[in-house]
């Protein structure tokens, strides 16, 4: 599936989320985190209290998602988790 707002080329990870989810707050500084450390990867952060299309459009069924994206492709997808956990699923999922 084409993921909508992500890059067209190379790695994407899409972060949605919304204020009122504490899963949420708890994954976004270590979202943050990744963003300024890797330089693999394009992040894209989607409010789902302002933009309420994305979300539909991807198929959103739980806050927070993340969806691993590679020429705009879906790779991946997952719930919340540390910096840790969502950098080992980077990797795990990466193509060859």
């Amino acid at each position: 599936m084409t993921v909508p707002k992500m890059p067209e080329q190379g790695l994407g990870l899409m972060f949605i989320h919304a204020s009122w989810c504490q899963p949420c707050q708890r994954t976004k500084p270590g979202i943050k985190e990744i963003d300024e450390e890797r330089e693999d990867l394009t992040v894209v952060m989607i409010d789902g209290d302002e933009d309420l299309d994305t979300p539909m459009e991807v198929g959103l069924k739980t806050y927070p998602t993340l969806i691993l994206t590679k020429d705009g492709e879906e790779l991946a997808r997952r719930g919340s988790g540390d910096k840790a956990e969502i950098n080992a699923w980077i990797d795990e999922n990466l193509p060859d």
